[in-house]
């Protein structure tokens, strides 16, 4: 799948879903208000005909919106070029003039050491204290 099609699915499921929780929270808060809005608490008016109505279309507008938006933003973000897709990377990056220069030293190194080993210092001899 193109990676702009995966941006879309994830950012656009990710607002839809947080839109719908608020699109809940917001036909709630209708009903209290059109309930307290009645003046009567104890009437048979407090279930109004839109709050079922409310509850399922809310929700739904506000996710199918926020998808929407998802979309028309990355599609512009695509089309005017400010979304880059990842290069592969390099197997191993050219080395520069220091670099190899580095790498020659060492090798030199290397190679006298070879020809002429230290001398081996014993390993407890470096731990004796010197006696002035």
């Amino acid at each position: 799948m193109h990676r702009l099609l995966k941006r879309i699915a994830l950012h656009g499921t990710i607002t839809a879903l947080i839109l719908a929780l608020l699109g809940l929270v917001f036909a709630e808060m209708a009903q209290w208000w059109m309930t307290v809005a009645t003046d009567r608490p104890g009437s048979a008016d407090l279930h109004f005909p839109m709050a079922d109505e409310l509850r399922s279309t809310m929700p739904l507008r506000l996710a199918v919106a926020g998808f929407a938006f998802i979309v028309l933003a990355e599609l512009s973000l695509y089309a005017l070029g400010r979304y880059k897709p990842v290069k592969p990377a390099l197997s191993s990056p050219p080395a520069d003039d220091a670099e190899k220069l580095l790498n020659e030293l060492l090798a030199q190194a290397e190679a006298r050491m070879a020809e002429n080993p230290p001398a081996h210092v014993p390993h407890t001899a470096a731990r004796q204290p010197r006696a002035e």
